[in-house]
């Protein structure tokens, strides 16, 4: 958002909450959040309770695309994403909100909970990592949830395993690529994906200590991934070359220090682009790892 939008939002009493803008005007909830088109600057999100004003706010959509204000609108069950274009001069965040407030109103709509729809008591909920509707019902079920899964146990030594086992599937894609002598930071993001995954796969909790588990599993197959890159590139220069004799003669070739200096600049630069890929993928799961052990979902005061 531009200085000015974000002026207005802070003064209309909206919070900035796990990375999005959430706040209330005449009783109706928004969200403001990055837009995933790149022909809006930013999106304005809501829920609507019932189809009764659904034809109300959907013709006022529909001219606020025609006049460019807004670049589109996507409409999933009881929930709506509205594209917002900064550069339009004759509408601010203000006079777009105050358009579909005033749509929400004459169709006699109420927010919804993102889960069930109804529109009882409906506020903004957190767990650190996402913000979303939901009315006081869906709140405590899912909270009853979190405590009786913070009792259950944690199976870190399975958790492992899921986690190696994904990391070395995702390192596939790393042993291709470097084969025909490329790396890519998507071969990095693709190990570091499937850890987690396979961490996810066993049913393992996602803790600190589960983070500790895959960036191991990640570094272990990364280190696999570049042994087998190196066997490839030997075997090109002997191609009778097996494994078995590879493995055997690993510590002697590890002992030359030519054959090593050889090495380290291909290494080196496979270790930058698996830690760019991996980057992302790592500090995601790890805001929710570190959310998760605190185990809670609170309401947003507005």
């Amino acid at each position: 958002m531009n200085e000015m939008n974000q002026s207005y939002a802070e003064q209309a009493g909206f919070k900035k909450v796990a990375g999005v803008w959430v706040g209330k005007l005449s009783g109706f909830l928004f969200k403001l959040t990055e837009s995933d088109k790149q022909s809006a600057n930013f999106a304005v999100e809501f829920t609507l309770s019932g189809d009764d004003a659904k034809d109300t706010i959907v013709g006022k959509l529909d001219e606020l695309a025609k006049s460019l204000v807004i670049d589109t609108y996507s409409v999933e069950d009881n929930s709506f994403k509205v594209q917002f274009i900064e550069s339009n001069g004759q509408y601010g965040l203000k006079e777009l909100l105050g358009a579909i407030v005033g749509a929400l109103s004459e169709g006699g709509a109420h927010s919804a909970c993102a889960s069930c729809g109804s529109h009882s008591f409906v506020d903004f909920y957190t767990n650190g990592v996402a913000t979303t509707p939901l009315c006081g019902e869906c709140y405590r079920s899912i909270a009853d949830a979190k405590k009786i899964e913070a009792n259950l146990p944690n199976n870190y030594a399975l958790g492992m395993v899921g986690s190696l086992l994904g990391a070395v599937i995702g390192s596939v894609l790393w042993i291709v690529i470097g084969a025909i002598g490329f790396y890519a930071s998507i071969a990095g993001y693709a190990i570091a994906f499937a850890a987690f995954k396979g961490y996810e796969v066993v049913n393992a909790k996602k803790t600190r200590v589960g983070i500790v588990i895959n960036v191991s599993a990640i570094v272990i197959a990364l280190l696999l991934a570049q042994y087998v890159g190196v066997f490839i590139d030997v075997v090109k220069e002997y191609p009778t070359l097996t494994v078995s004799q590879f493995v055997t003669v690993t510590p002697e070739l590890v002992k030359d220090m030519e054959f090593v200096k050889g090495m380290l600049p291909n290494m080196a630069l496979g270790l930058l682009f698996a830690i760019l890929g991996s980057y992302r993928v790592i500090k995601n799961n790890y805001q929710q790892a570190n959310h998760a052990d605190k185990n809670t979902v609170e309401r947003v005061s507005l």
